[in-house]
């Protein structure tokens, strides 16, 4: 009868609805990278287990005698280095402490193949305090070379220095990177295991087209035969 067809008809569509939203929720578990969460406050480092490390001594230092409890109970897993920091920050085996400036400049240097960094900076500051000239005290200079420092500052050259030095850095990588990027790709092994992305999955979508568009035209022949036959 009508009324069973059109029963068999709605759960039909709802069986395609709920394979074809269990097929795409699949797809993108598997296609999909999770990223692990955010390390932004002296709490979520704490709480991460990673080593801490700097240049020499002095953070540490500073660390220890800080008022934060939760930089004070990491100064047990601070590590002093005397060079190349960064490996350990991008081996994911520490957290790096030094100038914002520096790590900044540091991220330019390492970002991903498609201009990402693969460092990030903490929003939450360590100790909040700038990098200063050191003169002889009671120095006749003091004077003057505090009215230079200050004339340019105030012009912007810090900051357009700094940004022009960044600049200059990414450029460099990237030229070096485009450089040997043909002969990486001439060494890779054939056999490497791809990523899925859209054109491994268009056979699926192809199939599940041509499946709903015959059977629509099987429901209209249906509908038109029992509506001749009648």
């Amino acid at each position: 009868t009508n009324t069973s067809r059109v029963i068999v008809a709605f759960l039909w569509l709802y069986a395609m609805i709920l394979g074809m939203s269990y097929s795409s929720s699949l797809t993108a578990f598997l296609t999909v990278t999770r990223e692990p969460p955010t390390i932004d406050t002296f709490k979520d480092l704490h709480g991460s287990g990673l080593k801490i490390v700097a240049l020499g001594p002095l953070f540490g230092n500073l660390m220890k005698q800080c008022a934060n409890v939760y930089l004070r109970e990491m100064y047990q897993r601070f590590v002093p280095l005397h060079s190349n920091p960064e490996s350990w920050v991008k081996d994911g085996r520490a957290g790096y402490i030094t100038s914002r400036h520096y790590i900044e400049y540091t991220m330019a240097q390492l970002n991903s193949e498609h201009r990402e960094p693969i460092v990030r900076v903490m929003k939450e500051c360590t100790w909040p305090f700038s990098v200063g000239v050191g003169l002889q005290s009671n120095s006749p200079l003091k004077p003057s070379t505090s009215r230079i420092v200050d004339r340019i500052v105030e012009s912007g050259l810090v900051s357009y220095w700094f940004h022009e030095s960044v600049r200059y850095a990414t450029r460099g990588r990237r030229l070096k990177h485009k450089g040997s990027k043909k002969d990486k790709e001439e060494s890779e092994d054939s056999s490497m295991v791809d990523p899925l992305n859209i054109d491994h999955m268009q056979g699926v979508f192809y199939l599940l087209s041509i499946g709903c568009f015959s059977s629509f035209i099987l429901f209209l022949g249906e509908v038109w035969y029992g509506a001749g036959k009648e």
